[in-house]
């Protein structure tokens, strides 16, 4: 069941994965048997959930800065294609 929810939710981090009842350890030995993927440092993926591999950046920065940060600045104008340039990092509000 837990499987599910971490799937449910698609990114996420070690504390609520903690919350649904894993440990750190048990992450760490899914994300080496590929069950689920390490994105950022504190922050996984499960492979099977329904995100656009474009955005994960994108939701790992708000996940980072909490429920009211939104993604501003170049990196907002390079998401809407009003700019062609990637930015090197992403821009939160």
């Amino acid at each position: 069941l837990n499987d599910k929810k971490l799937r449910n939710i698609g990114v996420f981090s070690t504390a609520e994965a903690i919350e649904l009842g894993f440990s750190q350890s048990t992450l760490s030995r899914k994300a080496v048997a590929g069950e689920i993927v390490r994105v950022a440092h504190g922050f996984y993926m499960h492979p099977q959930a329904k995100i656009d591999l474009a955005d994960i950046d994108f939701i790992v920065a708000c996940k980072r800065f909490g429920p009211l940060s939104y993604i501003g600045g170049l990196s907002a104008l390079f998401r809407y294609s009003l700019i062609d340039q990637v930015p090197d990092r992403v821009w939160v509000v």
